[in-house]
């Protein structure tokens, strides 16, 4: 499994769009085996989502994302996760652990109208 963090710095970033990198990890048997950073790059959303797709991105986690933003990334099966904030390794393990609280998942993929 690969999720990708939205952040600033180290920390969840408030905004998807206000975003300066991504902490990128990959997680093998519920252990996280290997992180790495991506800067932010200015590009079009479907620009982006080819990115996260060319690197096997299952997952990215965010602070606030829009709706149709959100929905863009399902219909080309990377799964959002909403809400999240603090320190984005924190986040990882407890999404990876199932215990992230606070989280919405404003559209699983496979959820396509």
């Amino acid at each position: 499994m690969r999720i990708a963090v939205a952040c600033d710095g180290l920390e969840v970033a408030t905004y998807f769009v206000q975003s300066t990198n991504y902490m990128c990890y990959t997680v093998d048997r519920g252990i996280i085996v290997d992180s790495r950073n991506m800067p932010a790059f200015d590009q079009p959303l479907d620009k982006f989502i080819e990115l996260m797709k060319s690197i096997q991105m299952d997952t990215l986690i965010v602070g606030r994302i829009e709706y149709d933003m959100a929905t863009a990334f399902c219909h080309n099966g990377i799964e959002i996760v909403a809400g999240a904030e603090g320190r984005a390794l924190d986040v990882v393990r407890s999404y990876v652990s199932n215990t992230l609280s606070g989280i919405s998942e404003p559209c699983l993929v496979g959820d396509v109208d």
